[in-house]
């Protein structure tokens, strides 16, 4: 998402056309460069108006110059999109809340027009931290709901509860506030494959300032001994500029918990948690500022109150679903069908994430096609193309996903 400084740059750049127009360009007053630039280009007349309102944090005038910007930014998606955001801001500022609410899903829907998820779910967490400020649970419910809603998101991964305020991360069995007094759950990525971690975003209800970031991956590497494991991420752990703070920790059983918290000039202070068990790898960090840590560490441990760790299983087996993955690939290059129908089988049994099943139920497509069950082979088609469709591609998954294609095409002939 464009940040505010978008509209620096809009400053510093806009005023220069106007300038070279004037024989004396010291002579022109700030309100006779903006009614020059408005003969030429309105929208970019409203925005380097709106710009410099915002600014000066005169945001009654940012608002009113952003829906005159949007008038006039015609059928220009990209000159909608910068005036919605100049919008936004203004009613921000204004907290006008269910407004900026409204405009920041006008951006997200814009954005999915064009194709941008990535920019769609950042404006999609802006309009659901303007709805829980707006104070209207309704809304806020629609909104978080979408966030297991997308295209990207595999919905067996995840259980969403409006009634409970929960999402459970199924595979981890990890249960979190969807909102509370203190917080509220703005974005969501879901993982594509089994080493990708999942990752939630909350923002703290008193000051944005005030961040959580939780990611939940799964570390296929062997384990190690539990001492030396613990030694060993300590010291990876570890930085320079570590601020002598008791910082609140998570309970989490029979978990590895590591903690520390920096700050560099002028910067938020940053903590850190880091939790393992087995080969479930969770990292935190919270950022705050300074003079707020007090409250920010009292709302941090008030959202651990909050959360189920829950069981974090196994979820590998006797091997790594990479091993069995490749084992099934060999077996199909050996074209030894009934041998990859049964690794295949083993596989699903394991298999929790978009990547590895659709590879598997790919492969099963060709066992079936070679051991000439028909029914099956339909049937496996259909699971692969849906896993596939959850599936950020690399080069291999590309070439498998084309020969899936083709296959599918040759059985229509």
């Amino acid at each position: 998402m464009k940040s505010k400084w978008i509209y620096l740059s809009l400053i510093l750049g806009l005023a220069q056309p106007v300038s070279a127009q004037s024989t004396d360009p010291q002579s022109l007053t700030t309100e006779q460069k903006i009614e020059r630039l408005r003969q030429m280009d309105p929208w970019r007349a409203e925005m380097f108006e709106g710009a410099m309102a915002w600014q000066q944090k005169d945001f009654v005038k940012a608002e009113a110059a952003g829906h005159r910007a949007l008038e006039a930014a015609g059928t220009s998606s990209l000159r909608q999109q910068d005036a919605l955001d100049l919008l936004a801001k203004g009613q921000e500022g204004q907290n006008k809340h269910a407004e900026a609410r409204d405009t920041w899903k006008r951006l997200a829907a814009l954005r999915v027009e064009h194709g941008d998820a990535y920019e769609a779910a950042m404006f999609r967490s802006q309009a659901i931290y303007q709805a829980s400020k707006a104070n209207e649970p309704a809304e806020l419910t629609t909104l978080q709901q979408s966030l297991v809603t997308q295209p990207d998101v595999m919905p067996s991964l995840w259980l969403l509860s409006t009634k409970d305020n929960t999402l459970v991360y199924q595979v981890a069995g990890i249960r979190l506030p969807l909102n509370s007094d203190d917080w509220v759950m703005t974005s969501l990525t879901s993982p594509s494959e089994r080493m990708d971690p999942a990752e939630i975003h909350y923002l703290a209800t008193s000051s944005r300032a005030i961040s959580f970031d939780l990611t939940i991956g799964w570390n296929e590497d062997a384990e190690i001994d539990r001492a030396d494991r613990q030694q060993l991420e300590q010291q990876r752990f570890s930085q320079e500029n570590t601020l002598a703070i008791e910082l609140p920790k998570p309970e989490v059983a029979d978990a590895i918990v590591l903690s520390h918290a920096t700050q560099k000039a002028d910067r938020p202070v940053e903590a850190d948690w880091r939790i393992i068990k087995g080969k479930w790898v969770i990292d935190i960090r919270t950022r705050f500022p300074a003079d707020e840590r007090d409250k920010a560490l009292t709302q941090i441990s008030r959202l651990w109150a909050n959360i189920d760790w829950g069981s974090l299983p196994d979820i590998d087996g006797d091997r790594p679903m990479s091993r069995r993955l490749d084992e099934i690939n060999r077996s199909v290059d050996r074209k030894k069908w009934q041998q990859v129908d049964t690794e295949i089988t083993q596989a699903l049994k394991y298999a929790r994430f978009p990547q590895e099943l659709a590879v598997l139920h790919t492969q099963a497509v060709f066992a079936s096609a070679g051991l000439k069950q028909s029914a099956k082979e339909k049937a496996e088609m259909k699971k692969a193309f849906a896993a596939w469709k959850q599936v950020k591609m690399s080069r291999y998954e590309e070439m498998l996903f084309n020969k899936l294609q083709e296959h599918t095409v040759s059985k229509q002939d």
